[in-house]
């Protein structure tokens, strides 16, 4: 599910007293925008573009926990006294992010109990889907985690009917599915080259297009 706007729960005088504290600034594709050994004290939102979390193996693997687009917020774990980060963020295109200091949400969030059940919600769907990928990666092979990805993605864009064709926002490379689900990309390769011969998607413009959720979804029970 897309993260909730937390920003819709705001008054205009709260959400101008967040931007008057906060600096904006612009990161081009593929610049780091914070590490594991920066201070968790800012809390960034996403203004435009996409940023990727993500974790590093021992061997230098990319592990991906999500993707956040425009209205979504990372970094926000600081707000419950979570230290230093633990995940990269990174710019997979021109990005723009507002940053704000944790301080300064915190005193918002005190005087707005439906802002802090919207934070609390973002976060435990985020617990939620670190259980589900946990689950998938012990239970599920990489077919059906592959298929389970493609539909959550599908669902973000609140487009996922049977039989309509979902094209996914962003260039989502086969080595970003494979870094999502703990699988090579030889591996996704294949089954993505499998789906599309099953008329399951498509590409279209170096995106994925998806023919049909409900196929999928079929894959992820058999």
């Amino acid at each position: 599910m897309p993260d909730i706007d937390i920003m819709s729960a705001l008054s205009p005088t709260q959400r101008a007293s967040l931007e008057k504290d906060a600096v904006k600034r612009t990161h081009r594709k593929g610049t780091v925008i914070s590490g594991p050994d920066d201070e968790n004290d800012r809390v960034n939102l996403v203004v435009s573009g996409r940023v990727k979390i993500y974790s590093l193996s021992a061997c230098g693997n990319e592990i991906i926990f999500r993707f956040c687009g425009p209205n979504s917020f990372f970094g926000i774990a600081g707000l419950f006294g979570a230290g230093q980060r633990n995940v990269f963020s990174e710019a997979v295109e021109d990005t723009e992010v507002m940053s704000i200091s944790s301080a300064s949400v915190e005193r918002v969030v005190s005087e707005n109990p439906a802002l802090a059940m919207s934070l609390i919600r973002v976060l435990s769907s985020r617990i939620r889907q670190a259980h589900e990928a946990i689950r998938e990666f012990v239970f599920c092979d990489a077919r059906s985690r592959v298929a389970h990805l493609l539909v959550k993605l599908a669902e973000i864009e609140d487009d996922a009917n049977p039989g309509v064709p979902v094209r996914l926002k962003g260039k989502m490379t086969h080595q970003d599915i494979a870094d999502m689900i703990g699988a090579t990309r030889q591996t996704v390769t294949e089954i993505i080259n499998e789906f599309k011969r099953q008329g399951y998607v498509k590409s279209e413009a170096r995106a994925i297009v998806i023919l049909d959720c409900q196929r999928l979804r079929d894959l992820i029970t058999d």
